[in-house]
């Protein structure tokens, strides 16, 4: 639907960029083309898509969070911050 949607908008002059979060990548089955982790162009320079991997980018995310607090607690207490992280990635909602 979202495709439909962002070709006929495209059609249209509008620029529009489609996200999935899909681990099956069924995007770029539907425009028979790779499109993974980057923005690719599928409709002239009007239509892009984007497959986002959720695992990936809250691996990301957790880290660059888990840095940052690591960088406020003392030394010692580094290897708490990291075993938490890698706990609450598994957690619902992260």
């Amino acid at each position: 639907m979202a495709s439909a949607v962002g070709l006929a908008l495209a059609k249209h002059g509008r620029r529009v960029l489609i996200v999935s979060t899909d681990p099956a990548h069924s995007l770029g089955h539907l425009w028979e083309q790779r499109i993974g982790n980057a923005v690719t162009y599928l409709h002239k320079d009007l239509l892009a898509g984007l497959e986002l991997d959720p695992e990936h980018a809250a691996q990301r995310h957790f880290a660059d969070v888990a840095s940052t607090v690591r960088s406020m607690m003392p030394e010692h207490l580094h290897g708490e911050v990291e075993r938490y992280f890698r706990h609450a990635i598994d957690s619902p909602g992260a």
